[in-house]
């Protein structure tokens, strides 16, 4: 799923920017996609994630450092709304030329690390859909995204249960604001 994918761009020798919408169940539909198991599902009550690959970008380590980080919960069951909101709020009064990342631990079990990615995804499906169907216009600013995999610095004994030699890594995703920030509401320049 987007997983694979996010993480096959991220591996990628040039840094490929990408834009991540949801996907409604008649996109899927319409795309080929079917529902996991025997049993038809309601398009209505299908949702997914949509990728818009587009060109090769600057290289992955001479993106500007972020502005800020936030990490997804090492809780599997963590909610992603209230990601998706911190994100949508630091991309709008980011300084012109400013990055934002979000990440999310490689480490743990698969189905853990699995719904870590598909939420980190989610939340930023959510934003660009904020975006793109605003109810205020202005509230949320256009961005590009890049993914990169990065070496983690963790103590020994953090590392996966029974891995003691594995080298943790984190998916990134490293959003680049489009445009200035909208004038702040009291009226000063964002």
């Amino acid at each position: 799923g987007v997983g694979v994918a996010i993480q096959a761009l991220a591996q990628s020798p040039k840094a490929v920017e990408f834009r991540i919408f949801p996907a409604t169940g008649k996109q899927l539909d319409a795309a080929g996609l079917q529902p996991a198991g025997e049993a038809p599902i309601e398009s209505t009550k299908r949702v997914g994630i949509r990728l818009e690959v587009g060109k090769a970008a600057e290289n992955a380590g001479e993106l500007p450092a972020p502005v800020k980080v936030f990490q997804v919960s090492q809780s599997s069951n963590s909610a992603f709304i209230p990601l998706a909101k911190a994100i949508a709020t630091e991309l709008r009064w980011m300084p012109a030329g400013g990055v934002l990342a979000v990440e999310s631990l490689l480490v743990g079990k698969s189905k853990n690390i699995w719904t870590r990615m598909y939420n980190m995804a989610q939340a930023v499906a959510n934003v660009s859909d904020w975006q793109a169907n605003p109810a205020r216009p202005g509230v949320v600013r256009p961005f590009r995204c890049v993914a990169q995999e990065r070496s983690v610095d963790m103590q020994l004994d953090d590392g996966p249960e029974g891995q003691p030699n594995v080298e943790p890594k984190a998916l990134r995703l490293v959003l680049l604001a489009d445009g200035h920030p909208p004038p702040r509401p009291d009226g000063s320049p964002g």
